[in-house]
């Protein structure tokens, strides 16, 4: 009897045991889902801030990289073009010519964050040139 008394306790103790070990494993689990959850959370964050500072950036370089070109030769190539001197393509062209600049100083992490959010980059340079341009125009004349 005692010994069938023994043999069933130790029967409990392992199911003990091993419950608990189940438990344990469930969370840890958890935990575990919970820390790559913030770990996600704090790559999004970083890639979030990495693309917000990518875009102040590239809106800065956009100005000042018009601002100049606008001081140094825009405004001399417009009247160039008003007096038929020039071709208004060659205007075009300051555009192409400012968003080479302009991704050329861009650091290449910011580069990939823009490429990566952003279908064609080049057009969305393009665009940001365009967008200060009128700004500039009027600061100028």
């Amino acid at each position: 009897m005692q010994e069938m008394l023994t043999q069933t306790l130790t029967n409990i103790g392992i199911a003990l045991v091993v419950l608990l070990a189940s438990y344990a494993t469930y969370y840890i689990k958890k935990a575990t889902a919970k820390a790559q959850a913030e770990i996600d959370k704090i790559e999004d964050d970083k890639q979030q801030k990495l693309l917000v500072n990518a875009l102040d950036s590239l809106e800065d370089l956009a100005y000042k990289t018009v601002a100049s070109i606008e001081q140094t030769t825009a405004k001399n190539l417009r009247e160039l073009v008003k007096d038929g001197k020039a071709d208004k393509q060659e205007l075009k062209e300051l555009s192409k010519d400012a968003a080479a600049r302009i991704y050329n100083q861009l650091k290449p992490e910011y580069c990939k964050v823009l490429e990566d959010n952003f279908c064609n980059l080049e057009k969305y340079i393009l665009d940001t040139i365009e967008t200060n341009l009128p700004m500039i125009k009027k600061s100028t004349s």
